[in-house]
């Protein structure tokens, strides 16, 4: 039986594959809509992921700090561009 994580998981990419043929038949309406279905399942796909206890280390929270950092200033919004 598969599980609610296995199902998302699968969902989640058919979902941007079929985006991707809607987009390149001009058909926007479909193509969002499975934007937002891959979006949901991505987003369920997290919810259903098997808990794990994270401990903090000075390692990992840095490394979410640089990313948060990063993001917020001008430099890496210019380099994304």
């Amino acid at each position: 039986m598969n599980s609610p994580f296995a199902v998302a998981a699968h969902i989640g990419p058919a979902c941007l594959e079929m985006k991707r043929l809607a987009e390149k038949a001009n058909l926007t309406l479909l193509a969002h809509i499975l934007d937002m279905a891959s979006l949901q399942a991505s987003k369920d796909q997290l919810a259903a992921m098997p808990q794990q206890p994270v401990e903090a280390t000075p390692e990992n929270t840095v490394r979410l700090h640089a990313v948060r950092g990063g993001l917020a200033g001008s430099k890496a919004r210019d380099a994304l561009r």
